[in-house]
């Protein structure tokens, strides 16, 4: 059992000052104390907050953030970012990928990020060899582990190139699985997994396009049966083309369909919907299922941006993520998110509610929330019975300092908060020290290392 005390935090009745939270060796939070004292030798911390879940997060892309910014002499969309996308996929090693994820999790703790959901379909070279695909999945795992950040992993089933079963092309020969060999892959992980406190599964469809109806449903009543309350997560509705295409193929819009032919509930986390009519809305409010939005991507590659004022007003869950990892901070992603819908609707304070008046609480505390329903973690707020997974503000950051307990949150988000994140706790233990990570120079000597290797070949 260990202790960690803090001048204010935020529980879920609000802020209170002076707490003490006991913690059990596995992170969970197993008492709260209030209006209280520091006993000797405790941890104190000056202001803590719930840690964000980030819901979405493909690894390898972070080694060329940034270096797809130049035209290809047309028309450049999502579909021409694909491939550039590709190219990278098809060279990364096991290794690679843990030297990549190792930098992309340390940043993301720095930023306030205490668990991350890695939607993982760069299986390797290996077709349906369950065995040496799994090296690509512990690759990920050496990466969480090194960095200590909470961790669900979500083996991706990728099985054809688009609508009507259409055969692969070449440059996703790294992604692929039978229904078949997709079980073995997840049923070898559940195995691993099972010694690793912070490390969880469930699985992830790549999109309506990338599975064949038959398999969507296979695979659904399997982990139903053998891995219920785990979280699935699928792309959806992410491009107009792909809208187009699903109405063509299936008759329905993408989300439409999903609902009437999957058993989509509060365990599965829908990535993107961006392109929603007001009956997919409603419907996929009303199932339960978390929207996972990644605003910086979504805006990087052109997608659209997502209807929040409707999914608010249907009392929709959501969460943030990374994505393609052009940015790494949740506060940027929901900052994005709102000032978006400020900006079609040409209004402020798009965000709010009868509890949260203060856009910034009211995203933080929804997005922390709905972030750890999808990966299937207790945690989104300070309570017994949660994973002590906090950050520690600095209360004297120029962004934080004259903010009173209404604006704390509100700052954060909205303000110029840039190292106002002092220290981070993922179940207890301190990740994120001073604004560092104890293996930092480490961590990104080999991140250097290998990704100038990887762009130059």
């Amino acid at each position: 059992m260990t202790a960690l005390f803090a001048k204010k935090a935020l529980l879920p009745q609000g802020f209170e000052d002076n707490i003490r939270l006991d913690i059990d060796a596995t992170g969970h939070i197993t008492g709260i104390e209030t209006a209280t004292k520091p006993g000797p030798g405790e941890r104190i911390a000056d202001v803590l907050v719930p840690g964000m879940s980030n819901v979405h997060s493909h690894a390898f892309q972070r080694a060329i953030a940034g270096l797809t910014e130049y035209t290809s002499g047309g028309s450049d969309t999502f579909w021409t970012w694909r491939s550039l996308m590709y190219e990278l996929a098809n060279k990364v090693s096991p290794d690679d990928l843990a030297a990549i994820a190792g930098q992309l999790y340390m940043e993301f703790m720095k930023s306030g990020y205490t668990s991350v959901a890695e939607f993982h379909y760069t299986h390797g070279m290996a077709g349906n060899n369950a065995p040496l695909n799994m090296e690509m999945s512990l690759a990920i795992f050496e990466a969480a582990k090194q960095t200590g950040i909470g961790f669900t992993h979500l083996p991706v089933l990728y099985e054809v190139s688009g609508f009507g079963a259409t055969d692969p092309v070449l440059q996703q020969r790294t992604f692929l699985h039978t229904p078949e060999a997709f079980v073995d892959l997840v049923e070898m992980l559940e195995t691993r997994v099972k010694s690793e406190p912070e490390i969880s599964l469930g699985i992830g469809f790549h999109s309506l396009r990338a599975v064949t109806s038959q398999s969507l449903a296979e695979i659904s009543t399997w982990a139903g049966h053998a891995m219920p309350d785990r979280p699935i997560h699928i792309h959806i509705a992410e491009q107009e083309l792909e809208v187009r295409d699903c109405l063509e193929f299936y008759g329905a819009r993408p989300v439409e369909w999903l609902l009437n032919n999957a058993p989509v509930n509060e365990n599965w986390c829908l990535i993107h919907a961006t392109h929603m009519i007001a009956k997919e809305i409603k419907g996929a409010a009303s199932s339960g299922a978390v929207v996972g939005l990644s605003p910086s991507t979504e805006a990087n590659l052109g997608d659209g941006f997502f209807e929040l004022p409707a999914w608010l007003e249907a009392k929709g869950a959501l969460g943030v993520g990374s994505d393609s990892n052009v940015c790494t901070s949740p506060i940027e992603e929901l900052r994005l998110l709102e000032y978006g819908s400020r900006l079609r609707e040409r209004r402020r304070l798009i965000s709010t509610s009868p509890e949260h008046r203060g856009t910034g609480a009211f995203l933080w505390s929804a997005a922390a929330r709905g972030g750890a329903r999808a990966l299937g973690r207790k945690a989104g707020t300070i309570a017994v019975g949660n994973k002590a997974d906090v950050l520690g503000l600095d209360s004297t950051h120029p962004a934080l300092c004259s903010a009173d307990s209404d604006n704390i949150l509100n700052t954060l988000v909205f303000g110029p908060s840039q190292g106002a994140i002092r220290d981070v706790y993922v179940g207890g233990l301190r990740v994120i020290e001073d604004g560092r990570h104890a293996c930092e120079e480490q961590i990104s000597a080999r991140y250097r290392k290998t990704v100038k290797t990887l762009i130059k070949s």
